[in-house]
């Protein structure tokens, strides 16, 4: 019987932290735009805080929206890229608690496409 109670102690214990945490976290979202305005599928989105820690990553979906969901509170960089096109960087955005952050970029061209090629053995 004590182990019952100290099993269902703990998992009390357990759910109260995840769920205290959670209560400190917010969302960043929105909407990526390709190089001619249209939504952009399938894209990388990346953000990091403004330090260089906490590296996430997500893809748009088919209407070029992407979700972060339980982002800690601080300032962040976040950019989207894919192959052919990339956005500029958005620096030191301030992810506040409690509140969704909304963030819509747009892809241009890049000058020189990512190609990778096989290394060559001699």
């Amino acid at each position: 019987m004590m182990r019952k109670i100290a099993c269902l102690c703990a998992t009390s214990l357990l759910l109260a932290t995840c769920a205290a945490a959670r209560v400190h976290t917010t969302k960043i979202g929105g909407t990526i735009s390709a190089p001619n305005g249209r939504p952009a599928a399938d894209v990388q989105v990346m953000i990091e805080r403004s330090d260089g820690s906490l590296p996430l990553a997500t893809h748009t979906d088919s209407h070029g929206h992407f979700l972060f969901k339980f982002v800690p509170p601080g300032l962040y960089d976040i950019r989207a890229s894919d192959a052919t096109a990339a956005s500029v960087w958005k620096h030191n955005l301030i992810v506040h608690s409690r509140k969704e952050t909304v963030v819509n970029l747009h892809l241009e061209r890049r000058k020189h496409a990512l190609i990778t090629a096989p290394a060559h053995s001699n």
